[in-house]
C-alpha cells in the first residue's frame, strides 16, 4: 500500500491487509477487532472490506480510550483551594 498525501487521497474502502497495515497490526488481529464488534466491516462478493470512516472511528475510539482518565482534586487540593478563597 502506498502512502497516501494531498494529491493522492486515501481510499474509500480498505482490505483486511490494509486496514492491518494502516493500524499497524496482524491481519489476524484485524479479524479479532471485527468479530468482537470494535471495528466494523462489510462484505461484497467474498471479500471483506472495511469502510475509511469505519477504520478512523476505530482509531478515535483506541485514542479515547487511552486517554488518562483525570481523577477528581484531592482532599488538601481542595481544602487549599477553600483556604484561598476565605482570604480573598
Amino acid at each position: 500500500m502506498s502512502a497516501h498525501n494531498e494529491t493522492q487521497p486515501a481510499p474509500l474502502v480498505y482490505t483486511v491487509e490494509q486496514a492491518a497495515a494502516v493500524l499497524g497490526i496482524g491481519r489476524n488481529a484485524v479479524y479479532e477487532e471485527i468479530a468482537r464488534g470494535q471495528l466494523k466491516s462489510f462484505t461484497h462478493g467474498r471479500r471483506r472490506r472495511i469502510a475509511h470512516a469505519d477504520l478512523v472511528a476505530f482509531i478515535n475510539a483506541l485514542r479515547k480510550a487511552s486517554d488518562p482518565v483525570r481523577s477528581p482534586p484531592s482532599l488538601t487540593a481542595r481544602r487549599n483551594a477553600a483556604n484561598r478563597a476565605v482570604r480573598a
